[in-house]
Order: structure tokens, then C-alpha cells, then sequence
């Protein structure tokens, strides 16, 4: 019987001394050793790496944007090098190389407009290393997000994780807007915030690109996820599934745009006008997950790689690049909400 309990104590990782043996950060989260930060793994050629980005080339035309600097380096040298640091959070961030919307994008059906006015301002962004970064210092994170006339750009790589602490092991890397500011359910339900945006997938993780997210327990109650291939899902957190264009039609460079109305207890998302849920919104206490009491909640888009994948596998992050155009977040008074 002793001999049982001290090989359960082992397995669970309590040793015999009734302490609890617990992973270090670091190790956790430490780069990994096998990649070349010297430049080995490019094989000796690094134009396709310089001009299109690793694992980026564009081999569909025309062309979605060009870049002029070099690539940015792989995920591991980064944290290698301690240009990021692990197990803490990052003030400094990580600048990279910029990517430019070519004429085909800002010419196209794709929601450009010139003018960083045209974007909203409220925001702040959830990144790798950081999980609150304000607008004042988003310059220093252009490594995962920039912004070009009123387009946002969202870039993940290879590889990549979160790694300002070890509470998701080595998963959950994301590169996330959100609203700064967060809504009660309102007295009446007559009052809603709208999301308004357009959305160009020019590479695709397995990974959420919108979130209505609720405090008070941090949880979602209905997202847009797409997966590699550029299959796009609207989810509800204890609802309907539903795939947007159907479950073999792809989104990759095909824009579309989302609208989403909330009033803190429902929510209604709309792809190209069309509502999700057949224009009842989702929430309340017959949705079988009612926000919880006293809760607040907010918006949230970009690239999250979610720990497991929709066919509840294993995710790790892959290059991917998202364009999101005009977003913006209006106020709006009515029992109804709806596209504008």
C-alpha cells in the first residue's frame, strides 16, 4: 500500500516529502535549441526570405503587399538572443520588418481608405510578450501589428507562443486588438456597441479572429474562427456552429466583412450582412450560458492560435498575416442593431 501511494505522489509530481514539485518558467518556456539563429536554415538563400518574409512567399497574384527590409528572425533567436524576454513582461517589445498593402489591396474591394482617422483609436493590443500594450507604444511591437492608412495588420510566425509567463505552457500565442473600454449589460437592452470591419485573410492559422469576451470568469460567448486551410466558423459558446461560406470554401484573400452588435448580455455577429443566428441574438438565460451577474464585456480581433485546434488537437502557430480594414465601434440606440 506505501509503495502505491509513493508512485501516485510521483506520477501527480508530489514527492514523498509532501512538497509540491513544480516546472521552472524557464524551462517551460526556454527556445527552442534546434533551430540555427546563425543563418544556417536558409540555406544559404536568403532573397525569397528578404523580399517576401519566411514562410510568406506569394505565389497567388497579384501580389497583397510588398516588404522592403529583412525578415524577421525565427521565434527562438528572439528569445534566445533575450530581445524577448520569458516569464515576464515586456515594456521594450520587438520591432520588425514592415509590411506594405500593395495597389492591388488599396485599389480593391478589400475597405482601404487613406487616413489613420479612419480606424478606431480605443484600443489596445494583447500581444506574446505583453498582454496589455496602449496605443502609445504600439510602435515598439511592429514585429506582430502595424497599421497602414486604416488597416491593421496582424502577423504571427512560426513557432510562436506566449511567453510572459507560463500559465498556457508553450501555446497561446496571439496578436490581438481589443477595446479599451468595457460595457455592463444594459438596464433596458436598448442600447448596443457595433463593431463594424473588413477582414482579408492573406494566411491563415488555426486560430480565432473575433471574440465577444466577458470578464467576471474570462470567458467568450461567440467567436469567428477560421483554420489553416481558411475554413470560417461562427461558434457559440453553448449554441449553434455554423460554417460561414460553407465547410470546404476557403476565405484565404477574400474579403469579408464582420459586423457585431452587443449590449452586454446578446450578441449578434453578421458576415457580409448575413446574420449568424438567423437575427436572434445569442445571450441570456435560455442560451445556456448567461453572462455572469455584474459582468462587462468587450471586443476583440486579430490572430489568437488557441491552445487546441477545432478538431481539439494539439495547435502550434504557423507565418500567417491578417488585413482588417475601417475597423470601427459606434454606439447605438434601439431594441435592434444590425449592419451598418
Amino acid at each position: 500500500m506505501k509503495l502505491r501511494i509513493s508512485l501516485l505522489l510521483l506520477i501527480v509530481g508530489v514527492d514523498t516529502c509532501n512538497t509540491v514539485v513544480a516546472a521552472d518558467c524557464n524551462d517551460i518556456l526556454k527556445p527552442d535549441d534546434s533551430v540555427d539563429c546563425d543563418g544556417g536554415d536558409s540555406g544559404g538563400d536568403t532573397t525569397k526570405k528578404r523580399k517576401f518574409g519566411a514562410g510568406m512567399v506569394q505565389n497567388a497574384k497579384p501580389s497583397m503587399y510588398t516588404v522592403k527590409e529583412e525578415d524577421n528572425k525565427p521565434f527562438a533567436c528572439l528569445l534566445s538572443s533575450e530581445e524577448l524576454p520569458i516569464c515576464e513582461t515586456s515594456t521594450k517589445g520587438v520591432k520588425g520588418q514592415r509590411i506594405i498593402p500593395s495597389k492591388h489591396f488599396r485599389k480593391g474591394n478589400y475597405g482601404y481608405e487613406s487616413g489613420k482617422s479612419n480606424i478606431v483609436q480605443d484600443i489596445r493590443i494583447h500581444t506574446t510578450g505583453n498582454t496589455n500594450v496602449n496605443r502609445n507604444d504600439f510602435s515598439k511591437w511592429t514585429r506582430w501589428y502595424q497599421e497602414y492608412g486604416n488597416t491593421q495588420i496582424f502577423r504571427m510566425h512560426s513557432g510562436e507562443y506566449k511567453v510572459d509567463s507560463d500559465s498556457r505552457g508553450r501555446s497561446a500565442g496571439r496578436i490581438e486588438a481589443e477595446m479599451s473600454e468595457w460595457w455592463p449589460a444594459t438596464e433596458t437592452g436598448t442600447s448596443w456597441k457595433r463593431y463594424t470591419g473588413t477582414f482579408t485573410i492573406v494566411k491563415a492559422n488555426d486560430s480565432t479572429i473575433f471574440q465577444v469576451f466577458t470578464n467576471g470568469g474570462v470567458y467568450w460567448s461567440v467567436i469567428l474562427d477560421v483554420n489553416r486551410s481558411g475554413v470560417l466558423r461562427y461558434v457559440e459558446r453553448r449554441g449553434e456552429t455554423k460554417y460561414v461560406f460553407g465547410e470546404g470554401e476557403s476565405v484565404i484573400r477574400r474579403p469579408f466583412t464582420v459586423t457585431v452588435c452587443d449590449n452586454g448580455e446578446f450578441a449578434e455577429i453578421f458576415v457580409d450582412g448575413v446574420s449568424m443566428s438567423d437575427g436572434i441574438p445569442y445571450g441570456g438565460p435560455d442560451s445556456g450560458w448567461p453572462r455572469p451577474d455584474n459582468s462587462k464585456t468587450h471586443f476583440r480581433w486579430g490572430t489568437y492560435v488557441t491552445s487546441s485546434n477545432r478538431e481539439k488537437e494539439e495547435n502550434k502557430a504557423v507565418d500567417s498575416l491578417m488585413f482588417v480594414a475601417g475597423s470601427r465601434v459606434d454606439d447605438v440606440n434601439g431594441q435592434t442593431c444590425g449592419p451598418i
